[in-house]
């Protein structure tokens, strides 16, 4: 004999219906066998996933087949195409803060910040029908502090007579924000504004 019991791991061969059970490791604790049979498991599975399996993996030819391979991914994909089509729109139809239209020319207005001054330009540029005689354009600009406040002011003048033309004017720098120009062509007035950018 050798001094084996039959609760040992090691005393005999497995039994019938050992092989389902869980057996102890050498810390007394349990043991797990797992067992995957692919045929198994396929013999149960719906039918779309057992055509699928006879099929292979057939990958979607295309980009936009692709992304409408699936009800979900359709949805986002038109979602994306819809906001595309919105920002494209507001870019183009919207106007700019620093961008005056009149009839006959186009005015904007760029600042940047170099040393102790902000220099301001407000640029007439031609539009799609030119003025018959020379007009008479001016600009109050103006540096508007943290507060919102009108710290400096300056007045230029000019006349346009249909090419690209440019009032400029250079703001001493009060930790200025923003500048806003009133802006007037002939009789008509746009206000215009622009932040000026420190970093």
């Amino acid at each position: 004999m050798s001094g084996e019991r039959p609760g040992d791991p090691g005393a005999a061969g497995p039994k019938a219906g050992d092989a389902d059970r869980p057996s102890l490791d050498g810390d007394g604790q349990e043991n797990l066998n797992f067992r995957y049979n692919r045929e198994r498991r396929l013999e149960r599975a719906p039918e779309i996933v057992r055509e699928t399996y006879r099929r292979g993996y057939t990958p979607n030819k295309g980009f936009l087949k692709g992304l409408t391979a699936t009800p979900g991914l359709r949805s986002v994909f038109f979602a994306i195409i819809l906001l595309s089509s919105v920002i494209v729109g507001v870019t183009l139809f919207s106007d700019n803060p620093d961008t005056g239209r009149f009839e006959g020319a186009t005015a904007r207005l760029k600042v940047f910040l170099y040393g102790d001054n902000v220099y301001a330009s407000v640029t007439f540029e031609p539009g799609k029908t030119l003025p018959s005689e020379p007009v008479p354009v001016s600009a109050a600009i103006e540096g508007i502090d943290a507060g919102g406040n009108s710290t400096i002011t300056q007045y230029v003048a000019g006349v346009y007579a249909g090419e690209t033309y440019a009032l400029r004017a250079a703001l001493r720098d009060y930790e200025l924000v923003k500048v806003r120009a009133l802006v007037r062509y002939g009789d008509r007035e746009a206000e215009l504004a622009a932040s000026v950018d420190r970093n």
